[in-house]
């Protein structure tokens, strides 16, 4: 995976990093239970509360890549109780929501934003940043 995928919280200990689930599998679930994988201990997250998938861009598609950021992740609410927030509007249904870079998401009271960055790596030996 080219990217770094992080929902940030003001409250940094309250932050996830997505990145190393999603380079494991495409479809990351939070929730409160024991096999999500990631859990959030609040009394307000369901079970299985909601899923974010990362979709692999194209390689056949070369598009900006602010464009590229836009359609990488959907996140699908996974018939929680008390629902999930995209920018301030709950999502109604399990249908997938295009997530982007800066956009806000609710989960059990807790407002994160989607932050997609480059990943950056360091060759030692040839001294270079790719």
């Amino acid at each position: 995976m080219e990217y770094v995928i992080k929902l940030i919280n003001e409250d940094s200990s309250k932050s996830l990093d997505l990145t190393k689930f999603l380079e494991e599998k495409s479809e990351v679930v939070i929730g409160r239970g024991e096999n999500c994988d990631v859990r959030l201990l609040n009394e307000f997250v369901s079970r299985r509360h909601c899923s974010i998938t990362y979709h692999q861009p194209s390689s056949y598609c070369v598009l900006p890549d602010f464009i590229n950021r836009k359609y990488l992740l959907s996140i699908r609410d996974l018939n929680s109780l008390n629902g999930t927030i995209i920018n301030n509007s709950r999502i109604l249904d399990d249908k997938p929501i295009t997530l982007g870079e800066g956009d806000h998401i609710g989960i059990g009271g807790i407002e994160y934003y989607v932050n997609i960055s480059n990943k950056v790596s360091y060759d030692s030996k040839t001294k270079e940043i790719k």
